[in-house]
């Protein structure tokens, strides 16, 4: 298996690559840069948001919900 190969997460849709080139091209954009290219760079995060990595089977995420509602 390829070390290069893109990990499509279960839970996050856009994250399977042909799920994503049809979003971009349902509003006619070539990359997801091409998308938000009307958001001025100065008020774009360029930070990296706290949150878990995506979880890759539905068991860790129940476990990872059920720790957080406690």
């Amino acid at each position: 298996m390829s070390q290069n190969k893109a990990i499509v997460y279960p839970y996050i849709p856009n994250s399977v690559p042909a799920t994503r080139a049809d979003m971009l091209r349902q509003v006619d954009a070539q990359s997801v840069d091409e998308f938000y290219a009307d958001i001025p760079e100065s008020i774009r995060f360029k930070g990296k948001l706290n949150l878990p990595e995506p979880f890759l089977a539905e068991a860790e995420l129940v476990r990872h919900i059920e720790g957080a509602a406690e």
